[in-house]
């Protein structure tokens, strides 16, 4: 199982939105990503949050493989 976290570094890019729809979504009151999903996550889902954590411009999604 992945789970995810977002830190405080988070900028608010939407990059990671952009990823994993349906995953990700910026909080549009303090433009900070927020979870929409957490939990069991399709093969399609961890290639989109992995994309997302690589791309991040601040690096502020942690994935931790358990």
């Amino acid at each position: 199982m992945t789970k995810i976290s977002i830190n405080q570094e988070c900028i608010g890019c939407n990059f990671c939105e952009s990823c994993a729809p349906t995953i990700f979504q910026v909080d549009q009151t303090d433009f900070k990503c927020k979870l929409k999903k957490e939990g069991n996550f399709s093969p399609e889902e961890l290639k989109q949050i992995k994309e997302a954590a690589d791309g991040c411009p601040v690096n502020a999604i942690e994935l931790n493989e358990q």
